[in-house]
C-alpha cells in the first residue's frame, strides 16, 4: 500500500509521485506519514517544501503540464495510436528527470531527433 512506500525528499521522486498519486493525495499521505512515522518527519517536511516548490514554479509532473501534446507528435508525423501515450510518457519522463526542459522547442527537437528509436522502441508490445 502506498502508507508503506518510502517518499524520498527529492525533486524527482517528488514529481513522479504527485504524477502517480496526484497533489491532494500525495499531500494527504505525507499528512498521515509524518503523524504514523516520527523517524521520517524531517524528510516528509523536506518533501513537502519540494512539493509546494514544484507547484509554485510551476515545474511540469503530469501529461497535462507537459509543453507538447499527443497531437504534436501526430503532426511531427509519428503514427495515431497507443504507441502515442507511451512516446508522451517517455518524453515525461524525460522532463520530469531533467534530461530534458519542458519547452515546445526542446520537446519537438527531442522528437525529430529521436523519431526512429521512439517509434522502434514503443512498438514493442
Amino acid at each position: 500500500s502506498n502508507i508503506d512506500n518510502k517518499i524520498y525528499p527529492d525533486t524527482v521522486n517528488i514529481k513522479k509521485s504527485l504524477h502517480n498519486i496526484n497533489y491532494v493525495n500525495l499531500c494527504k499521505l505525507i499528512r498521515i506519514k509524518k503523524a504514523l512515522f516520527k523517524n521520517e518527519y524531517d524528510e516528509l517536511i523536506k518533501s513537502e517544501e519540494i512539493i509546494n516548490e514544484i507547484i509554485e514554479t510551476n515545474q511540469c509532473y503530469s501529461l497535462k503540464t507537459l509543453a507538447i501534446s499527443g497531437q504534436d507528435l501526430i503532426d511531427a508525423g509519428i503514427p495515431k495510436g497507443k504507441n502515442i501515450g507511451k512516446i508522451l510518457d517517455k518524453i515525461l519522463n524525460e522532463v520530469i528527470e531533467g534530461n530534458l526542459e519542458n519547452e515546445k522547442n526542446s520537446l519537438h527537437n527531442y522528437i525529430y531527433v529521436n523519431q526512429e528509436e521512439l517509434n522502434a522502441n514503443t512498438l514493442i508490445k
